[in-house]
Order: C-alpha cells, then structure tokens, then sequence
C-alpha cells in the first residue's frame, strides 16, 4: 500500500528531485479520481515502470567482471544477477506460469524449462511450427529463443517479439533456470 507524503503546499505524489506528479493546481482529489477513472492507464504506467527499474537499475554490464567470473567458478548463480531475472519475468508472467500446473495460462508453464524437451509440457497447446521441432531447451537454445521467437522457429504461435540484450536474457535464463 503506497501512503502518500504531504508536502508543503498540500501537494502528494513526488518525482524524484521533489518534482509534481500531477500539473499545478491539482487536488488530491482531483488526483484520485484521475487515478479512478483510468485504472489501465494507471497499470500500463505501473509495468513500464517495473520493467525500465528492473532493466535499469540492474543492469549487469556496469558491473564488475571479476564478480561474474566468482560467480561462475563457484557455480552458483549471481544473486544479483537472479534478481534481475526475477523481474524480467514479468514479460513471460501473463502468458506462463512458474508451476508445472498451467492453470489459464495461454503458454506452457516454464517449471523445469531448462534441458526439457521442446514442446512437451503436459496440457499444453503448441503451434504446429513448434510440434515440428526437435531439440532441448538448453541454455543457448532458450537464448536463441529468447533473443526472436519468430526467427528461431518460423511459424510460432508465440507473439513475443524477443529480448534483444544478451545480459539480459543471461539473466532471464539464470532465473528460469531455478524453477
């Protein structure tokens, strides 16, 4: 639950660097029925936020080599490097699930993805493109995935334009990797 903070002046919401959310003269009030009236708008700001913080704030290329290097020689996955993960998922968490059970989801639920069979999760539909296909998810093929869908097996059902960073998708990996 976000709390607002009065600030001099009765204003709430501020920006970074003690900026208005709202242009001047807006009421709390006026705010919350702003917020009332576009519920879509509102969750459309929240994902682009969740998404530019995630990728931002975390980004792996500033970071120091060595670190990665430990991390790889110990076998163990970079924490940092799962967080970042973690919220990258929210680009897959509409259409899969984390859990071998799909529940309403549209795609194959991603449990157990790394080294399974393409087109094999139990109860789920596949297009007839990727049925055709014979290969493991390994790591670089779910990179290749990941990086354009529709390029690694033309004909796919899934709309996903692909994740064009290669830390990123690193990332991505490392995480689905732990389900």
């Amino acid at each position: 639950m976000k709390i607002p903070i009065e600030h001099p002046g009765g204003k709430a919401s501020r920006l970074p660097g003690g900026r208005d959310a709202f242009p001047p003269g807006f009421t709390t009030r006026q705010r919350g029925a702003t917020a009332a009236k576009s519920p879509g708008l509102i969750a459309a700001g929240a994902l682009c936020a969740a998404l530019l913080c995630g990728t931002a704030a975390l980004s792996l290329a500033d970071q120091d080599v060595a670190a990665r290097q430990d991390a790889a020689a110990d076998e163990t996955p970079d924490p940092r490097l799962l967080a970042q993960g973690k919220r990258l998922y929210i680009l897959c968490q509409a259409c899969h699930a984390t859990e071998a059970d799909p529940g309403d989801k549209i795609g194959p639920h991603l449990a157990g993805i790394v080294d399974r069979p393409v087109a094999s999760a139990k109860g789920s539909v596949y297009s007839d493109a990727l049925r055709a296909q014979d290969f493991v998810w390994s790591e670089e093929n779910l990179d290749l995935w990941l990086q354009r869908p529709a390029e690694m097996v033309p004909g796919t059902s899934m709309s996903f334009v692909g994740l064009p960073g290669e830390e990123l998708r690193r990332a991505l990996i490392a995480y689905l990797n732990t389900l």
